[in-house]
């Protein structure tokens, strides 16, 4: 029997990024293809759900370069109420099982924003029909340490500081963001809009930047929590200047 492998992003709808990382740490840097299989309801006529599989994940032993080829198949759409014990759910899987026949393909499968708790019922599914591989829990949505360490590896612009603060509005609101692909969008976005010369940002270029700041996607998705920033510089910033006048009065 082939293996599955599992990713789980909980709370993250996007995770193609994360997905990606685990194949290259597993396997190395491979071909794959991404398919989400569509949910119908039971005794549908045309299930068309294989017949797109193939459309989609295409490949033939004599044709590809690589013998070996990587499959990533989203099943979010499956996990919902009793879905799991469906007929045409069971007809994929035996389909993928068979494909062992002919072709070396690795299975991948993800559940959007699904936990562990929630895939019970999918992983006694699976191991009927392969045998259990890896099944990683990426909780960088969820820990504050874990989303602090990836900003900084991705984004090395941002002082510590304040990606600190940062992680920690995101984690507070993680719905606001759909995955590790738009957080980076939005954090380049911030990053290019605050100085396209500069190479270390912190808070007092950000309110230095502030006209900018307030146009950036992420701003916009964190709004009230970004102003506490901008405004609580601009506070001290205040009273620092003051305090500075009252000395040479005095």
């Amino acid at each position: 029997m082939k293996e599955f492998n599992l990713v789980l992003t909980p709370g993250v709808e996007d995770n193609d990024k994360i997905v990606l990382e685990f194949i290259n740490e597993k396997y190395g840097e491979i071909s794959w293809s991404f398919y989400s299989l569509p949910y119908v309801p039971p005794y549908q006529e045309n299930w068309e759900g294989i017949i797109n599989y193939e459309k989609v994940c295409r490949y033939h032993p004599f044709s590809d370069e690589s013998q070996e080829k990587t499959v990533v198949i989203d099943l979010k759409e499956w996990i919902l109420e009793d879905r799991i014990h469906e007929d045409f759910l069971n007809i994929f899987f035996m389909y993928l099982h068979d494909q062992h026949s002919y072709f070396n393909l690795r299975y991948v499968f993800t559940v959007g924003a699904y936990g562990e708790g929630d895939v019970r019922e999918l992983i006694i599914l699976l191991s009927k029909y392969f045998e259990k591989g890896c099944i990683t829990v990426n909780r960088v949505f969820q820990n504050t340490e874990e989303l602090e360490h990836y900003i900084s590896t991705k984004h090395k612009r941002i002082s510590k500081e304040l990606i600190a603060k940062m992680a920690g509005m995101i984690i507070e609101a993680k719905e606001k963001v759909g995955g590790i692909s738009q957080l980076d969008s939005l954090l380049a976005g911030l990053e290019n809009s605050i100085s396209r010369t500069s190479t270390w940002i912190d808070e007092q270029l950000l309110i230095q930047s502030a006209k900018e700041v307030r146009t950036t996607g992420f701003y916009m998705l964190y709004d009230e929590e970004m102003e506490k920033i901008l405004r609580g510089y601009e506070k001290s910033s205040k009273e620092h200047k003051d305090s500075i006048g009252k000395g040479r009065i005095v």
